[in-house]
């Protein structure tokens, strides 16, 4: 296996590395057609160093960029066959590898067919992991990179930056190619989820809500959800493409339900039925979020000619925008109040951090007969809802005191 050489970078898409100040000369960013020196590698000038990068070592991207490759003096039917990459993760600021497109191999004359690539060893990257870490990727159909033309040959890697990314830069310090004649074999194995299905269930109110999935397996991959929010969520990946991320926010009770995450074996992001053998497999969670209503007492007893107050409380997850009603024998002129004593029967649920406060609303039947003695409602619209209150009204008998002489 032979290293290639000479990497070179397009500078109109290359950013300046923030630590510009500390970096010296084979930082130098060239244009590959015009200039091709060793000042263009995109290496430190110190080989070999395996995983013990020193910070100021790595080329910083902000954007989508593309890197080309010069390689020379290929051995006789010898191919492109794995390309280490060196990046450094760190999830919490946003930093690990952008999405990586097709990867094409040319000279001056018309550009020959891009190779299927995929990752060898991405089951070991984590996105909870702060290091510096080595990527392999293999080429799925190998072809020989000399022909009676030509032994100089520029190999274009593409990096995309686009919004299902959860990183938002990326830090490489070194990149190897190495060729053989024989090409290093993919065992597409059935894809296995790092966790069952499994249900969840949110005891407390919050906004928003990440679910994840997450394959052990090595490669690139494909990634769809289906469920009741997927239409106003956010689907990210992460972990090389072996994580993938649904965020949903301003959560309602609508959201709860089954989520299904299907993943399939990609190259290079690209689809490679016919270039690995098509494999697809499924996990669901299943989303509970928790509603419930309560009442200081599930019978009231007020004297005939006293005001009688009921009330219930709402918690947890209700509709978006939802109405609260009280259904019984009301009377005319009954005043009906909503949590803070506002003179409205709707509410909007933003979410809280936790299931107090939630929504209170408040009968108060001014007066009361014994005519108005049974049975109230409370409820909340598009929900079950419900609480049932007896009340119950006295007549209030006067006490006569006898004095005996």
């Amino acid at each position: 296996m032979r290293s290639l050489f000479l990497v070179i970078i397009p500078g109109f898409a290359v950013s300046t590395p923030s630590n510009a100040n500390q970096v010296k000369d084979p930082y130098i960013f060239c244009n590959y057609i015009d200039k091709i020196t060793l000042a263009c590698r995109l290496y430190d000038g110190v080989t070999n160093e395996g995983l013990a990068f020193n910070s100021d070592h790595f080329v910083e991207w902000k954007k989508s960029f593309w890197i080309v490759f010069y390689a020379y003096a290929i051995p006789l039917n010898h191919s492109l066959t794995r390309i280490d990459i060196y990046y450094y993760s760190n999830p919490s600021l946003g930093y690990g590898l952008y999405g990586m497109s097709r990867l094409k191999v040319f000279t001056f004359h018309p550009y020959v067919d891009h190779i299927h690539f995929t990752f060898i060893n991405n089951y070991e990257v984590s996105q909870s992991d702060n290091d510096t870490r080595k990527l392999s990727m293999i080429a799925l159909d190998p072809k020989p990179l000399t022909n009676e033309h030509t032994f100089n040959y520029y190999i274009g890697l593409n990096f995309f930056l686009t919004s299902s990314d959860l990183v938002t830069q990326t830090l490489i310090s070194e990149i190897r190619l190495f060729t053989d004649k024989d090409p290093i074999p993919f065992p597409a194995v059935p894809i296995v989820f790092k966790s069952p299905n499994e249900t969840l269930l949110l005891d407390r109110v919050q906004s928003s809500l990440n679910l994840s999935c997450t394959v052990v397996n090595n490669g690139t991959f494909n990634w769809t959800w289906t469920g009741p929010g997927v239409s106003n969520g956010v689907i990210k990946v992460a972990d090389t493409t072996r994580t993938s991320i649904l965020m949903l926010s301003n959560i309602s009770a609508a959201d709860a339900g089954n989520y299904t995450c299907s993943a399939s074996y990609l190259a290079m992001g690209e689809s490679v039925w016919g270039v690995i053998e098509p494999n697809t497999n499924t996990r669901t969670i299943n989303l509970i979020l928790f509603s419930s209503v309560s009442t200081p007492a599930d019978t009231v007893i007020v004297g005939e000619g006293n005001d009688a107050t009921l009330s219930c409380l709402f918690t947890g997850y209700l509709p978006k925008y939802y109405g609260v009603s009280w259904s019984g024998l009301i009377p005319a002129g009954t005043e009906f109040m909503v949590d803070n004593l506002e003179n409205t029967r709707y509410k909007i649920q933003h979410g809280g951090s936790s299931t107090s406060p939630g929504v209170k609303i408040i009968l108060v039947i001014k007066s009361a007969k014994v005519a108005d003695s049974g049975l109230y409602t409370c409820s909340v619209s598009g929900t079950t809802l419900r609480k049932t209150i007896l009340l119950m009204v006295v007549t209030q008998k006067k006490i006569w005191q006898v004095e005996l002489e």
